[in-house]
């Protein structure tokens, strides 16, 4: 998952000055009061001067949404079966769409992020909850990333050591200590990645994301040289029966990482609070999701038959670059692309998560100290480091994060919005026209409905019931076969 870095960095330095302003305040009340305002006067700004066309809100939640789980995409459909993986990806992918629809349905003008959403909706226990959530979820975020980033650069060494005529190096799936290996990489990444994350000023690593971008785009390219060469190399034909298949019992393993890849709850409210035309963004959320779709249905069938027959073993694959040689010379640059990417999300992301886990701990009206940072910053990369030097596979990481982490804010959250704003709204429409009808109101009956609000106050119809069991259903069987994968109990 990328992060639209803009609107996120803008509207955390808006908290920052608002806590900056209510630090200069003498007792607490007066601290939240004018934390309180401050923060008003940041979101009417970032609202009223900050306009977005529709197009650009599709694009950049298409952009935010599409992100480094496309790595693990092609192994994991080879491992896990096509037709099982294009069903898993469109029921996720249409669970994720209406939940994420829903919040945005129901979001404010004046709101930009999730966690305002949900303290006027459900009450501010909801809100610590959903906080909570978050901050968890983004956490283990980071440590994906940390993770992701070691597997990309591990081929870019092997390359240049095997170029240089050195081949003393370990594989990227063992634990050695006695020649060159990732966990060595690891130890010697962790200090420019903690650095990283403890920049303040960010502004350079927006702008520099934006070069990361092109990362999506040229790996796409690469599968398709891949795919073509495949089939022209006969590999296709030679290996379809033995490595490709349509089913199998691996169900987690495939849909875990589409349940971390259509996920974009958490900041699609920043996204859509910039569009100049506000009540067609639950529309706009339908064509972000239509191409993200589309995206990761290439990545994962052109992906997958791209790679049939590059690796015997293909079983034991983790992402795209274990179905290559450490002498290619492709991968190599999709590779540095995509370490560009990773590098620029990471900051914003950790930044993005720390502010939420501080928030919880000692409100928002305070500001993060710079030991807090630090030490926040040392917990991520040591159990990043600890988990790679493990050589605990990243897929199953993403696999937790998209099955148990989100399960709260995909599933829970937007369903209580729908049940608490439908009542609420329908008796409050019920009221207007019983104060209409006493005060004999004819301007009020001839009034045209505004649809979108038609939309909100539009009671939950059986289809609709029936996709909210379905869809908890399958959250909950994902969440729970994830968490008896991890303690032993393979229901494969």
């Amino acid at each position: 998952m990328t992060t639209n870095q803009q609107e996120i960095i803008q509207y955390d330095q808006f908290l920052e000055c608002a806590q900056n302003e209510a630090q200069k305040e003498q007792n607490k009340d007066a601290k939240k009061k004018s934390f309180g305002n401050s923060m008003k006067m940041s979101i009417a700004e970032f609202v009223h001067h900050k306009k977005n066309k529709s197009i650009h809100v599709i694009l950049s939640m298409a952009n935010s949404t599409i992100g480094s789980v496309a790595l693990v995409l092609p192994a994991s459909v080879l491992q896990g079966g096509l037709i099982l993986a294009i069903i898993c990806m469109t029921i996720i992918g249409f669970i994720n769409y209406m939940t994420c629809y829903f919040i945005s349905l129901y979001q404010r003008e004046d709101e930009i992020d999730l966690a305002s959403i949900v303290r006027r909706i459900l009450g501010p226990k909801w809100k610590i909850a959903f906080i909570l959530s978050s901050a968890f979820q983004l956490f283990v975020a980071c440590i994906i990333y940390f993770l992701l980033i070691n597997s990309i650069c591990y081929p870019i060494i092997q390359f240049i050591m095997h170029k240089s005529g050195s081949n003393n190096y370990g594989d990227s799936q063992e634990i050695t200590f006695n020649k060159f290996s990732i966990q060595y990489q690891a130890i010697i990444l962790f200090v420019p990645v903690f650095l990283l994350c403890s920049l303040k000023e960010l502004n350079f690593i927006v702008k520099l994301g934006r070069i990361g971008v092109t990362s999506i785009f040229a790996y796409g390219i690469f599968l398709l040289y891949c795919f073509i060469e495949n089939i022209s190399d006969g590999n296709v034909s030679e290996y379809w029966d033995e490595q490709i298949s349509f089913f199998s019992k691996n169900i987690v393993g495939v849909a875990g990482p589409f349940s971390f890849a259509f996920f974009v709850h958490t900041i699609v409210s920043q996204i859509t609070a910039t569009n100049i035309n506000f009540k067609e963004n639950p529309r706009n959320i339908g064509y972000g999701y239509l191409i993200v779709y589309f995206a990761y249905a290439y990545f994962s069938i052109v992906g997958s038959i791209g790679v049939v027959g590059r690796k015997i073993n293909y079983k034991d694959a983790q992402n795209i670059n274990d179905f290559f040689n450490s002498d290619d010379v492709g991968p190599v640059i999709v590779d540095i692309l995509y370490l560009i990417h990773l590098i620029t999300a990471l900051p914003t992301l950790c930044h993005v998560s720390r502010s939420q886990f501080f928030i919880l701990i000692q409100g928002e009206e305070k500001p993060i100290s710079q030991l807090q940072m630090l030490l926040y910053n040392a917990t991520f990369c040591c159990l990043g480091l600890l988990f790679q030097i493990l050589c605990i596979d990243p897929s199953v990481i993403i696999e937790v994060n998209g099955s148990v982490c989100c399960f709260f804010i995909v599933y829970i959250i937007p369903f209580f919005f729908r049940l608490r704003e439908s009542k609420r709204l329908v008796q409050n429409t019920e009221e207007s026209i019983n104060m209409d009808l006493i005060n004999n109101n004819e301007y009020f009956n001839n009034k045209p409905e505004d649809p979108l609000d038609a939309k909100r106050r539009a009671p939950i119809g059986l289809l609709e019931k029936i996709f909210w069991v379905l869809a908890m259903l399958v959250g909950l069987f994902l969440a729970a076969v994830t968490l008896l994968n991890i303690f032993g109990v393979n229901l494969q």
